[in-house]
């Protein structure tokens, strides 16, 4: 087959951005080459700022490279590349992130399932510590088949656009330092600056939920809970229903303005704005699950036992559901509810309620949260 033949069947683009990162941009590099052995793919690299001595090193290992001059929005960023791709589908990734394995990626295109979807996602495992021990992982749709259409919006924490279904939910995972440093004071610089980025944002577009979600956890990554809950009540009060966008990042502020509140040691508050919450009528399964949770905790702070076993239940009932429905779980996953199975949350929830079926003598309720 000749080179122009290779050239017109470019299957996938994968686009990095690409800021100097000497060590990292290797290691991200490098995971790529088996899928662009195995794939028909072409790399495109942004730089957004590598020093000169980099330049030919990154000539020598992409098929492009491109030149942004770096100005506060990474959307703006991420469409050159998407703009200079020619793959039927489009992928992306940061040049501090690395695949451990790239091969249901690999199977996915070579298999010709991508045929039959329209979108993708891997894990991003995010690292919450140097040394690899504490992380969270999350789906994150990171390939589309492109179109005309297709376009990142959001100046932080940028989404494709449109994401249509059907969506395949892949197992591979990239590594991500990105929010992992030995220094606090080098973390707390990243949290302010996403959140000056945010806040300049919500101030050119009050209506955009994604926006007030993203700053509730930059807030709660700084211990600064109520301030955190004040962002979640400003965007559930703003929020314009119209916007098809907004509809999984409202779930997550419901979510984020009760769990922001128990955090925050005001488990009334808590029981007042979970309760109402459970009521809205459009409301997610997964952000039903994470109020119930927060609720049995509160309730049993307060020592209302009753109510902390009743919410207990709801929330084990729901894990049980998704546990049976994984692709929905995902499908409603978000930032704040992605923490609302984890071990943490599930334990502190658990522990509650086996205190409170201990305090209204329930033996058997006490005996199967044991079990």
């Amino acid at each position: 087959m000749n080179r122009q033949n290779i050239k017109r069947q470019v299957i996938l683009s994968i686009s990095i951005l690409v800021s100097g990162r000497t060590e990292c941009t290797e290691k991200c590099i490098a995971s790529l080459e088996h899928l662009r052995k195995a794939v028909p793919c072409e790399l495109i690299l942004t730089d957004t700022g590598c020093p000169t001595e980099m330049q030919d090193w990154l000539k020598q290992k992409a098929d492009k490279v491109l030149q942004f001059a770096w100005c506060d929005d990474f959307s703006a960023a991420r469409n050159v590349g998407l703009r200079a791709a020619r793959g039927q589908w489009f992928m992306f990734m940061d040049d501090d992130e690395w695949f451990e394995d790239t091969t249901q990626i690999e199977a996915f295109f070579l298999s010709g399932e991508y045929r039959r979807y329209q979108s993708a996602s891997y894990v991003v495992r995010n690292y919450a510590n140097m040394e690899g021990t504490i992380w969270r992982d999350i789906h994150l749709t990171r390939m589309t088949l492109r179109r005309p259409d297709t376009r990142f919006f959001y100046p932080i924490h940028e989404s494709l656009w449109p994401l249509l279904e059907p969506e395949k939910y892949l197992e591979d995972y990239a590594h991500h330092y990105g929010y992992a440093s030995a220094d606090p004071e080098v973390q707390m610089a990243k949290r302010k600056r996403n959140l000056g980025i945010l806040l300049s944002a919500i101030g050119e577009d009050p209506h955009c939920m994604k926006h007030y979600l993203q700053a509730v956890a930059e807030y709660y990554a700084m211990d600064e809970w109520d301030a955190a809950a004040r962002m979640a009540d400003t965007g559930i009060a703003n929020c314009d229903p119209s916007r098809e966008e907004n509809a999984v990042h409202i779930d997550g502020l419901y979510a984020a303005s009760t769990r922001m509140r128990l955090r925050g040691k005001k488990s009334l508050e808590v029981v007042k704005t979970g309760k109402a919450y459970l009521e809205k009528p459009d409301l997610s399964d997964l952000a039903k699950a994470s109020i119930c949770s927060d609720l049995a905790v509160a309730c049993g702070e307060l020592g209302e036992y009753e109510a902390c076993l009743k919410y207990l239940q709801e929330y084990l009932r729901w894990k049980t559901y998704f546990k049976e429905h994984r692709e929905l779980w995902l499908r409603q996953e978000t930032v704040i509810l992605d923490s609302c199975f984890e071990h943490f949350q599930y334990r502190k929830a658990m522990g509650w309620g086996f205190a409170a079926a201990l305090s209204v003598q329930d033996a058997q309720t006490a005996e199967s949260l044991l079990s």
